[in-house]
């Protein structure tokens, strides 16, 4: 690649002029179809051209021979729908929604040497006003089109910033100079989007000044080195940052000189994100990845693209494979090289959305047809308390601020990766369960995202026993990349161990973790991360750098004087319901001298009885305790815990002493935990 600066633009394709040829493309649907010939009578009075209007079935993705004016949104129509794929088009149910519309031009998208006029809208009246506005264009264009944006929508009332322009320059300064140089690049590309989302000409500028603010340092004091910043972690946003300007780069907000240096900016990012040790040596080899690598993937693909499409530049072979290989190794598996998820913020959502985002842009629906999207989004449910918390797991900050767990129930937020999972598969499987989820977990639809407005309902399937596979893809990597290997054979194998009464938040929710191992894990094979029970979370993991099996709901075994780290996978021997009672086990082999193995015995609505059996191994001295990290004001009674919150009480009591003198309460950093000497059955019962 030569690293020498772009002297000249690309051409720009500004104008759209409907009498050079075009056709028009509409949806097929009886209620849509009178829109279409309006559309075609009004470019006929207008434009004095005669447009064939066409069925967007079998059309090839980008216009060819002649401009496209698209008529409705992805969900009615399929030649919108692959423009949306390639992030050119994001007009769904949610967006503009209701009464509102979107019409706006595409210019030359991936090259194809032709413009599209996108007249969108989410339902019929927000089509028939934009036919209203559109109108009034044609009369003043004759059909002659430069770059056009107008539209109309809800949404913008939330996308729209409060800060001023004058402002968020002021703040692009202070993040510069505290060392926070990746919030103002990613705000900037943000607000890129919504400029092209509103066409607001202070979202605009923002884009700009983030982006020259970063250059001028880049230039001026950091002697080119885009990476001055540790934390700038440029390959996590180029992609972004490209998919970004290619949607707003022919916007009348911009000069050609603003242009250029722009497009600079990225050849030199492109030039960076080429240069990291994720295209350096090998491909990656085919397993299942981090979400480094699929960060590095997207950006290595999307620099790639926009370079080769629209200045024919060459030398991005490595980069274009290392992308694909990184993609490959994804594709099999739901679940990615990472065990950390929770809050607003979640690791493990990270690679499977990479792996959709990557795929569609390439008409590539393995990843959906094979039902690992599902699966994914399934997950998503599972992994999420009754209260519609999701389970903080792995290195994952806390769901409450320091000594205020009530805070989770008030501010219940959800990851933009997720949120977005659970709408592009309600979409693709046809399945409202997952918008009703994303409405339980305070998430709401983004741009992007696929919606599509169904039917509503709980996903009753993942009532009472849910299990998260383990497929080949997880226990190839274990095989591979931990000490010893697997532990346990493939068939016994499982992520997450999942017992819920319903999805009322009075109704239990248990989750047991069913490894140790993957990046950002923790060691809390077979502990129990969450509990929640009438309307209460009471069991809970809570830090993201403590990893070991006393800071979980687990059993510790010290063995001769010495821990050691726990074995990367639990077996899952049975998990059967009868009635309303409910037994699973769950064991660690070769745990530190022991094998341990947890029962659980629920009956629903009553109790839960937890066994721990230990088989020691070793002729040792074993020092040996099973720990409950609780929430809530705490009471110790002889060998029974009694734990308060707000009049609601939450009951450990061992019903079997084994030799064990007493149940010990302590705190540790402001969190209560309460701990066993040695193991015995508990029961967690609540009161009504």
């Amino acid at each position: 690649m030569d690293k020498t600066l772009i002297e000249t633009l690309k051409e720009m394709y500004l104008t759209t002029d409907l009498r050079e040829g075009a056709e028009i493309v509409a949806p097929v649907d009886p209620e849509w179809v009178p829109l279409g010939g309006r559309l075609r009578e009004m470019i006929r009075t207008h434009a004095g051209v005669v447009l064939p209007v066409v069925d967007p079935a079998g059309l090839a993705p980008l216009p060819e021979g002649r401009h496209r004016v698209l008529l409705g949104s992805a969900m009615v129509n399929d030649s919108i729908m692959a423009l949306y794929r390639r992030q050119y088009a994001f007009l769904d149910d949610y967006y503009p929604g209701g009464d509102g519309y979107a019409i706006r031009t595409v210019h030359n998208p991936e090259n194809s040497g032709w413009n599209v006029l996108l007249v969108g809208a989410s339902r019929l009246e927000g089509a028939v006003a934009a036919l209203e506005v559109l109108e009034e264009v044609l009369e003043k264009t004759r059909g002659r089109l430069g770059y056009t944006n107008l539209s109309r929508s809800e949404v913008h009332e939330v996308l729209l910033p409060e800060m001023t322009p004058d402002a968020f320059r002021e703040w692009v300064a202070e993040m510069y100079g505290n060392n926070l140089s990746y919030y103002p690049v990613e705000q900037g590309t943000f607000l890129g989007l919504v400029h092209h989302l509103t066409h607001d000409p202070g979202c605009a500028r923002m884009f700009r000044d983030a982006l020259f603010y970063y250059e001028d340092l880049v230039r001026n004091r950091y002697g080119g080195n885009w990476l001055f910043e540790h934390m700038l972690f440029i390959y996590s946003w180029a992609w972004r940052l490209f998919m970004v300007w290619d949607l707003i780069e022919e916007s009348d907000a911009f000069t050609d000189a603003e242009r250029l240096r722009i497009t600079n900016i990225l050849w030199g990012l492109a030039n960076y994100v080429a240069g990291t040790r994720y295209f350096q040596g090998d491909a990656p080899p085919p397993e299942i990845r981090q979400n480094h690598w699929t960060f590095a993937g997207l950006s290595g693909s999307f620099c790639a693209k926009y370079f080769q499409d629209y200045y024919e530049i060459t030398g991005f072979e490595t980069q274009v494979r290392f992308s694909q290989a990184v993609f490959d190794g994804q594709a099999e598996s739901y679940k990615p090289n990472d065990d950390a998820g929770g809050g607003w913020w979640g690791y493990c959502w990270l690679a499977p959305y990479h792996q959709v985002i990557y795929d569609l842009k390439r008409d590539d629906f393995r990843f959906l047809e094979n039902g690992q999207l599902r699966t994914f989004a399934d997950y998503g449910i599972q992994v999420t308390d009754n209260l519609g918390v999701p389970v903080s797991f792995g290195d994952m900050w806390s769901y409450i601020e320091p000594g205020r767990y009530a805070v989770a129930l008030k501010n219940k937020t959800i990851s933009l990766e997720l949120a977005m999972a659970l709408c592009t598969a309600a979409w693709y499987y046809e399945d409202g369960s997952y918008l009703w989820a994303l409405d339980w977990m305070g998430g709401t639809p983004y741009p992007g995202c696929y919606y599509r407005a169904l039917p509503k309902q709980a996903p009753d399937r993942l009532d009472g026993i849910s299990v998260a596979p383990f497929n080949r893809s997880l226990y190839a990597w274990v095989e591979r990349h931990t000490r010893g290997g697997a532990n346990v054979p493939v068939e016994e194998a499982f992520d997450k161990l999942v017992l819920r009464g319903g999805f009322d938040r009075d109704d239990e929710y248990l989750l047991l973790d069913g490894t140790s191992t993957f990046a950002h894990g923790h060691e809390d094979g077979n502990s129990i991360e969450r509990l929640t029970w009438k309307g209460r979370m009471w069991l809970a993991e809570l830090d993201y750098i403590w990893k070991r099996p006393r800071h979980h709901s687990s059993v510790v075994s010290i063995c001769g004087g010495e821990t050691v780290e726990m074995p990367p996978l639990v077996a899952l021997r049975w998990a059967e319901t009868f009635g309303r009672t409910t037994f699973t086990r769950t064991v660690v082999p070769g745990y530190n001298g022991l094998d341990w193995t947890r029962d659980i015995f629920w009956i629903k609505g009553g109790c839960f009885l937890i066994a721990d059996s230990l088989r020691l191994l070793e002729d040792a001295d074993y020092d040996l305790r099973c720990l409950w990290r609780t929430l809530g004001e705490v009471r110790q009674d002889g060998c029974e815990l009694t734990v308060e919150q707000e009049g609601v009480y939450f009951l450990l009591a061992p019903l079997a002493h084994s030799g064990v003198s007493g149940l010990l309460v302590g705190t540790e950093g402001g969190d209560v935990r309460a701990f066993s000497p040695g193991p015995a059955p508990f029961g967690l019962r609540m009161n009504s």
